[in-house]
């Protein structure tokens, strides 16, 4: 891991308030696993820290990000143009473990689409993969051509009825592991009321659950210590320890 600069190759909005950047990263592309993560430094003095995005998807010696414009700094990464440098810190973090045998389920939760197209990617066509896609309207369910590539099977729902079914995307979660049969794996990313439904759900059907937990990061390699999660083993940094963890290390009823 070490800081690159890297050239911005495209920068466009995708949904409301979502947009979608590329950059040309070949050291990072080369050396990225899904559920890492990169830090960013955007342009302009006033902003001081770094900013955490998911690595999104990897091709070639691209990676892309996906992100929300939420305060100052992405808004000023959303106004950047292509050919704009940057100084990138990554990839970061401990990504989603290899899956070598089994079904796969991947569930996201709204944005939480951004690390798992990524790792949708590195499991490929060969494997049995269902995609959940949750959100509370239509308008945040994202990404689900791009996981369709991959040759997965997409379901989504809504908690406004607007697209697929009018349930909650872990009600989906529990309907297929009562179907399932063999071995399954999931791996899930969204916000973390989802996650703890997610992990007790999993838990109920001895399904192997691994989340990506979604914290708010300063450094990024964890000495200042301001993503902690709280974890059967005690308090640990979302940024070196994460972002994924196995959910039966959360201290869900700890965690906010």
């Amino acid at each position: 891991m070490r800081n690159w600069n890297c050239r911005l190759l495209s920068n466009r909005k995708i949904a409301d308030g979502v947009w979608l950047a590329a950059f040309d990263a070949p050291k990072i592309a080369a050396a990225a696993k899904p559920g890492q993560f990169v830090h960013v430094r955007v342009p302009g003095g006033e902003h001081i820290l770094r900013r955490p995005f998911s690595i999104h998807r990897v091709d070639g010696n691209t990676i892309k990000v996906l992100y929300r414009v939420v305060g100052a700094a992405t808004f000023a990464l959303s106004a950047l143009k292509a050919g704009t440098m940057l100084d990138i810190l990554g990839p970061l973090g401990h990504g989603f473990p290899a899956i070598n045998s089994g079904r796969v389920i991947l569930l996201a939760g709204g944005m939480g689409v951004a690390p798992l197209v990524f790792l949708a990617q590195k499991l490929g066509k060969k494997r049995g993969l269902t995609v959940i896609l949750g959100a509370k309207s239509s308008s945040g369910v994202l990404c689900a051509a791009a996981f369709r590539e991959t040759g997965a099977r997409v379901i989504a729902c809504t908690e406004d009825g607007s697209k697929g079914k009018q349930c909650l995307a872990t009600v989906l979660l529990e309907n297929e592991l009562a179907q399932a049969g063999g071995k399954t794996t999931v791996c899930a990313c969204g916000p973390n009321l989802m996650l703890k439904r997610a992990a007790a759900v999993c838990a109920q059907f001895k399904t192997p659950c691994y989340v990506s937990l979604e914290e708010r990061m300063a450094c990024g390699i964890g000495v200042c210590l301001c993503c902690p999660v709280p974890t059967v083993a005690g308090y640990k940094s979302a940024c070196k320890d994460g972002p994924v963890f196995n959910a039966l290390e959360v201290a869900w009823s700890n965690l906010k």
